[in-house]
């Protein structure tokens, strides 16, 4: 990879081919390059496929889909951490695309197959989450009606005891009225 730009397909391409030989069971106690760890890789990975993303070959988009799977599907070769089931659904689609740009029918279907695995993997797990997601939904949903009811029902006092303070003023007023009337009366039958 060092006798490449960074960045370009052929550092790109070498970078896949890299990390395909490296993951070979009779590399394992090869020693490996710094960014032989799963946030590195999942970095690497990711700059290889966007470095030529017309153009990828199935290694670049092979590592992209196993970094991406982690140990999902198996033991990967460096320490994976969790994946989400997005995560698994991308490599999926990685998969795929390393199918679709395969030169060998062998190569197709083995890169086919680990799509499939891929996609029986994480469309349980995305059902999971999505009823969990919208089990969250309702009971915030519900808990945003009780708010309301709540809050209506504390506009609601509060525009009755207003209406009564109001209506009590008014019957104070009238009552002032009714007394400055009489009074007005009362004076007007004494001047007679």
């Amino acid at each position: 990879m060092e006798l490449f730009e960074d960045g370009t397909e052929r550092w790109a391409a070498t970078a896949g081919a890299t990390f395909d030989l490296l993951k070979h069971p009779d590399c394992r106690e090869t020693p490996k390059p710094e960014w032989w760890n799963d946030e590195a890789l999942k970095a690497l990975s990711a700059r290889v496929v966007a470095v030529a993303p017309d153009t990828c070959s199935h290694m670049m988009c092979a590592m992209r889909a196993c970094v991406l799977m982690g140990d999902a599907l198996g033991k990967s070769p460096w320490n994976a951490g969790p994946r989400t089931a997005e995560e698994i659904k991308a490599a999926a689609t990685w998969f795929r695309r390393a199918a679709l740009v395969s030169h060998t029918l062998a190569e197709k279907l083995r890169f086919e197959q680990h799509a499939r695995w891929c996609d029986e993997f994480a469309d349980p797990l995305l059902a999971k989450e999505e009823a969990e997601a919208a089990k969250a939904r309702a009971a915030a949903e519900a808990e945003a009606a009780k708010a309301r009811a709540a809050a209506e029902a504390e506009a609601a006092k509060a525009r009755a005891a207003a209406e009564a303070k109001e209506a009590e003023a008014l019957k104070v007023v009238e009552a002032k009225a009714a007394a400055a009337a009489k009074e007005l009366l009362a004076e007007e039958e004494q001047e007679k």
